[in-house]
């Protein structure tokens, strides 16, 4: 599907009867085109079952396309005045921005879909134990900086992921989260669609954060553990630099 793309850019010039470079803006325009596949190429792989609040979230059928996971999208293509946030970008900046936002755009049976992360299980914690915040199992299809690759799992892992969560749960004194229950469900009908490696993946989270999680694990108090939190939010070695 060709798609024409109205666009505003900035260039420096020097515009007639002066002598120095200034931004301008103009407007362009650029055709690109979509690619459109059919069901059969892109077969259905995974597809999420939301366990926690199902009248919120909705089943999410995961397309498997030139070895990339493809999601439908709850947009329409942006084609009059595309990003307009970004003119002050050049024309050249402007129509490579565009194109690589189509390269991730698909279409397939009239559908259009967007290349998505792999989906995955994370463990998120919540407050300071013994119920003062939560432990839950959760889904996401990308990486947070500040939460350690231990706590990430394939969604083919999930009993592990509910075993580990569970450990953290009682760790924390945090009984009312149990049992661990994950918001997400997964049928996975194309296993090699399956990749993730969080060990290789991901790093070891925000050094703070886990600190902090070591402190609420091992002291079993919330009071106590808040205030260790706070000598440690105050130590010179966590000070901005």
């Amino acid at each position: 599907m060709k798609v024409v793309f109205n666009f505003n850019y900035t260039e420096q010039i020097i515009p007639p009867h002066c002598r120095k470079l200034r931004p301008v803006s103009f407007a362009g325009q650029a055709t690109m085109t979509i690619k459109e596949v059919s069901e059969e190429q892109a077969p259905v792989a995974i597809i999420s079952h939301p366990v926690i609040l199902p009248d919120r979230y909705k089943s999410v059928s995961y397309r498997y396309y030139n070895d990339k996971l493809w999601a439908p999208s709850n947009r329409t293509i942006q084609k009059d005045n595309y990003d307009s946030w970004n003119s002050y970008l050049s024309q050249k900046e402007r129509i490579k921005n565009i194109r690589e936002y189509v390269d991730r755009l698909l279409i397939i049976n009239g559908l259009l879909y967007e290349q998505s992360g792999e989906p995955r299980y994370v463990i998120c914690t919540f407050g300071l134990g013994y119920n003062h915040g939560s432990t839950g199992l959760f889904a996401e299809d990308y990486y947070n900086q500040n939460i350690s690759k231990k706590r990430y799992f394939r969604i083919d892992e999930r009993d592990k992921a509910v075993k580990e969560a569970t450990r953290i749960a009682e760790a924390r004194g945090d009984t009312k989260s149990l049992p661990i229950i994950p918001w997400v469900e997964y049928d996975i009908i194309i296993p090699e669609s399956v990749k993730l490696c969080p060990a290789k993946e991901h790093g070891d989270g925000c050094p703070f954060i886990n600190s902090i999680e070591h402190i609420v694990e091992t002291v079993k108090d919330p009071l106590v553990s808040g205030l260790m939190a706070v000598s440690l939010a105050l130590s010179p070695t966590n000070a901005p630099d």
